[in-house]
């Protein structure tokens, strides 16, 4: 194969927690990620100087480039010493010319060149990545009962240092 450089990343992130009380607070977060130079797998056309017949050649190069923006919101709540709670939304999009270093490879745009002798320039055009969720909504319930909650009633017997815990969490589809 051929050299690859490290990959390069500029990443930035912004982001605010207001506390509207002792028991809310909010938080807002916006990030952009560049990712340039990402490795990926290349087809080239290689002469085999033993007997000089020409072939296809995979080489990896750091032709892969793309980026990802998004956005994040969450706030969490408690009501008394019992019960915790927070819901949380993300849009994020993320695009990109490859997802993973050989995902161009076994495009058929790419055996068909093979198959013909030619090769064509690498993917340029910026697409959704497989990995890309642009909608994420999730939450989280607690309800725990501390080692002093009613003592003396049979509530406070039977309930203390009992914890319920639930969650959920919701995805949009990926882009195919």
């Amino acid at each position: 194969g051929t050299d690859l450089d490290f990959g390069k990343t500029i990443l930035f992130e912004f982001g605010v927690r207001h506390a509207f009380s002792d028991d809310m607070v909010l938080d807002i977060a916006a990030y952009n990620k560049d990712n340039l130079a990402v490795a990926a797998a290349r087809s080239f056309p290689m002469t085999n100087p033993f007997n000089g017949t020409t072939g296809i050649q995979a080489y990896f190069t750091n032709a892969d480039y793309g980026n990802t923006r998004g956005i994040d919101l969450r706030l969490d709540r408690r009501i008394g010493n019992v019960l915790n709670g927070t819901i949380s939304y993300t849009y994020q999009n993320a695009k990109s010319t490859g997802s993973d270093p050989l995902s161009n490879q076994t495009a058929g745009v790419v055996a068909l060149e093979g198959l013909g002798g030619t090769i064509g320039p690498p993917p340029q055009a910026i697409l959704p990545t497989d990995f890309s969720r642009p909608h994420t909504l999730a939450g989280a319930i607690a309800v725990t009962f501390p080692p002093d909650w009613k003592q003396g009633t049979l509530p406070g017997t039977l309930l203390r240092n009992l914890g319920l815990f639930a969650v959920f969490r919701y995805a949009s589809g990926t882009p195919y």
